[in-house]
């Protein structure tokens, strides 16, 4: 039996996936990452699972206003995913992130019975490093961006954003850096 579990605080959301995600932490690196930076205060658009006779199958989350991040815990059929494409219509999904044959499946259903349609907008992949090489010698440090850098990381980041269709405008941009700044989420 699928049923969608709808989490309203980020703390318990948090505290039930997180040690789901870390089990295939490669797999799912995008998510573990963007729990690890939810606090208290944080108030995603979406968190939810999709169970499958009361385990975890689907772990669905929402921070960014374009895209839910899915994450793929465990196998499910075609008619399965049918049955979560019901439970999840009645969700605003602007665009999903995660395993390929999952999320085209998954979109697919979902346009269909919002009678829209679907279309692949990014197609990425995973990469894990196996072994590191020894770099050549290079001079400098990294360093943990201060206010002082902001310039320079807001042009990267119009830049950044440009360079992978989803522009915004600079102060949009002095905004985002800002934010990771003050939060200690950037080094130079």
């Amino acid at each position: 039996m699928i049923q969608l579990h709808r989490y309203r605080e980020a703390q318990e959301f948090k505290n039930n996936v997180e040690p789901l995600l870390a089990k295939n932490e490669i797999l799912h690196n995008l998510a573990l990452g963007i729990l690890h930076s939810l606090n208290k205060s944080s108030k995603p658009n979406f968190m939810g699972v999709i169970l499958k006779d009361s385990c975890a199958a689907l772990v669905l989350l929402q921070t960014h206003p374009k895209q839910i991040i899915l994450s793929h815990i465990q196998k499910l059929t075609e008619g399965e995913l049918s049955e979560a494409a019901e439970l999840l219509q009645e969700i605003d999904i602007p665009g999903l992130v995660g395993e390929k044959q999952t999320v085209l499946y998954l979109s697919q259903k979902l346009a269909d019975l919002k009678n829209q349609e679907a279309s692949l907008k990014m197609d990425q992949r995973i990469y894990r490093l196996d072994k590191v090489k020894k770099a050549v010698e290079a001079e400098g440090m990294l360093v943990k961006a201060r206010l002082e850098h902001l310039r320079l990381v807001t042009e990267w980041i119009w830049k950044f954003m440009g360079v992978i269709g989803e522009p915004v405008s600079k102060k949009q941009a002095a905004k985002t850096g800002e934010a990771f700044i003050k939060a200690g989420r950037l080094f130079l």
